[in-house]
């Protein structure tokens, strides 16, 4: 519904009111502008801002979304920042790969702590078993010593 607004000191009707109505997204990557000679626009997020979201700021295209992850490369990944911009890359820890857009350690992959050997299962470390002759071996294929054959 048109709006009677005033632009340039001259009274008109237009589709929007700058004033008082705010930009949105139409959908992900499509963002609806008023601009202030009352106009809509229709802009298709594109290049290092491919996404409309909607955060406190209001609408906008921005490179992501607020609190979404992705690698960066194999060892490290990066968090988008809650104004819609990447940070800096964090590297993994030593016992991580980034896949699956976050640092994790792999599932199957193995370590010692102590005498506990520790397995990776959906990204997390769970004690797989208590070595009763030490942990051995190093990340990703750690394992429990074999106590000595006996004869």
């Amino acid at each position: 519904m048109p709006r009677c607004i005033e632009v340039s000191g001259e009274g008109e009707c237009a589709p929007c009111d700058p004033a008082t109505d705010a930009d949105t997204c139409t959908n992900g990557t499509t963002l609806r502008e008023c601009l202030p000679s009352g106009d809509l626009e229709t802009t298709i997020c594109s290049g290092s801002t491919p996404l409309c979201t909607t955060i406190a700021a209001g609408s906008a295209c921005r490179a992501c979304a607020v609190g979404a992850t992705e690698c960066v490369d194999e060892e490290s990944d990066r968090t988008c920042s809650g104004s819609g911009t990447w940070e800096a890359a964090t590297a993994c820890g030593d016992d991580e790969s980034c896949t699956t857009n976050v640092c994790r350690c792999q599932n199957g992959d193995t370590k010692c702590d102590d005498d506990d050997l520790l397995r990776c299962m959906n990204g997390e470390w769970d004690v797989l078993e208590s070595c009763e002759e030490g942990c051995t071996g190093n990340y990703p294929t750690a394992e429990c010593e074999d106590p000595p054959a006996t004869m």
